[in-house]
């Protein structure tokens, strides 16, 4: 556990409930849980992880995004810098509804941008009094627009540090550490454990994050613009949300992936082109000579010398552990193409728990474990697939079929990433890649 910062108590909720009321409560946002098409041909959020997933009062959970970008200039990648955020601080919200977040989530907001503008903490307190009579949504934004800084405008503002409010509030990147109140257990249900919960928010965008008083009836008031102040949508946008459940006890574990399979060919963790929950926030960008090697790049263990990299190569498909596919002219439509088996490697001893929140007449059953498969070009023949039922138990054929793309005259690659999950809030991750052959 980590000590607290004194000036965390900057971030409060705002001196009356009455602002809920005002919000509504039929604000829109996205789950974490987002089991959309395979195919990843835009911005998007694969998963959000917690570890743990179950937390303790006074526990630090380490939060982190995987996404990817897979929109596509011209054929090729396009160039655009990804903004990605996360507000924290919402605690056992009104019903446990995360849209009761929407005063905290302002306040973090407001005091961001009081101080991007030089507000001290006790300026913000004394101007936050105004909204103690709020009751309408109309009042809210006259109330918004006379504080004595912007709330509306960018959300990062170049060369003003975000560190100060960076302890469990407000982060910027790809990991973000939600702090858990000691005094997080506030609901004691007949018959269940007692518990807290919170709503960590993260958002993506492939333009600007921009605070605006348009977009109200959302729980995070956030648009993305792009260069020429348009607001972009959800190919370009996304925002959601994460539930962290607070136990005193109660404890679980994410999911443990040891390896990929692709066709015939089994990689593990050291594969230079497999990687695994953390590492796999490491862009995966080809090497050149004279940079550091780093496992999960391209260039294998073999043209390492010294830890750098002295060759930068492509293994042949011909080679041992190189994982290749054969193009298909059908681009990816599994009813027509060639498939080979994929799968993540998951331990059956390490990834099916028990629960005991679902427990029935005495008998713990074993937690839901499922996996969602995505690629950035090609088909698979199932999105989700069952890795453990909680009464049936494991499903030995959690695997899927993969199809290439359409070939090019040189070789290409593609990525596959297995998403695995529990229904208690544990997630982990793998992003495969696997080479395409150039066509005949």
């Amino acid at each position: 556990m980590t000590s607290r910062p004194e000036h965390r108590r900057w971030f409060g909720v705002w001196p009356s409930y009455s602002l809920a009321v005002a919000l509504g409560v039929g604000a829109a946002a996205c789950g974490v849980e987002l089991d959309s098409p395979a195919e990843v041909d835009s911005l998007r959020i694969l998963g959000v992880r917690k570890n743990p997933p179950y937390a303790a009062p006074g526990e630090d959970v380490e939060l982190s995004m995987l996404w990817y970008d897979g929109t596509l200039d011209d054929g090729q990648p396009r160039q655009t810098d990804v903004e990605r955020v996360w507000i924290g601080g919402c605690t056992n919200p009104p019903g446990d509804f995360y849209y009761g977040c929407a005063p905290n989530v302002l306040f973090t907001l407001a005091a961001l941008r009081a101080a991007q503008e030089g507000f001290s903490e006790q300026e913000l307190m004394d101007v936050a009094a105004q909204f103690a009579d709020v009751k309408s949504e109309s009042e809210l934004v006259d109330a918004l627009r006379s504080l004595p800084f912007d709330f509306e405008g960018p959300l990062l503002e170049p060369g003003v540090p975000t560190e100060p409010l960076a302890f469990g509030q407000f982060g910027v990147g790809d990991r973000f550490t939600l702090s858990v109140p000691t005094d997080v257990i506030a609901r004691f249900p007949e018959n269940r454990e007692p518990y807290g919960v919170m709503f960590p928010f993260f958002a993506a965008c492939a333009g600007t994050l921009y605070v605006s008083l348009d977009v109200l009836d959302q729980v995070v008031p956030l648009e993305c613009r792009d260069e020429y102040d348009k607001v972009l949508g959800s190919d370009d946008f996304v925002l959601g949300y994460a539930s962290v459940y607070a136990y005193e006890n109660l404890q679980n574990s994410n999911p443990t992936i040891t390896g990929f399979e692709v066709g015939d060919v089994t990689l593990d963790a050291s594969s230079p082109f497999l990687c695994i929950d953390e590492d796999c926030l490491v862009p995966d960008e080809p090497l050149a000579v004279g940079e550091a090697c780093t496992r999960h790049l391209e260039c294998a263990s073999e043209y390492c010398d010294g830890g750098v990299c002295a060759e930068a190569v492509e293994p042949a498909c011909d080679e041992e552990d190189v994982p290749c596919i054969d193009p298909c002219a059908d681009d990816g439509d599994v009813t027509k193409c060639d498939t080979i088996p994929i799968r993540p490697l998951l331990d059956r001893d390490q990834v099916a728990e028990d629960d005991p929140l679902s427990s029935v007449g005495g008998e713990t059953s074993e937690e839901q474990i499922w996996v969602n498969y995505h690629v950035d070009q090609g088909g698979v023949a199932n999105v989700v697939r069952l890795v453990n039922d909680s009464t049936k138990g494991w499903n030995e054929d959690y695997g899927t079929e993969l199809a290439a793309p359409a070939g090019h005259s040189v070789r290409s690659s593609m990525y596959v990433w297995a998403v695995v999950r529990d229904n208690r809030g544990g997630a982990s991750w793998a992003r495969q890649k696997v080479f395409v052959k150039a066509e005949p």
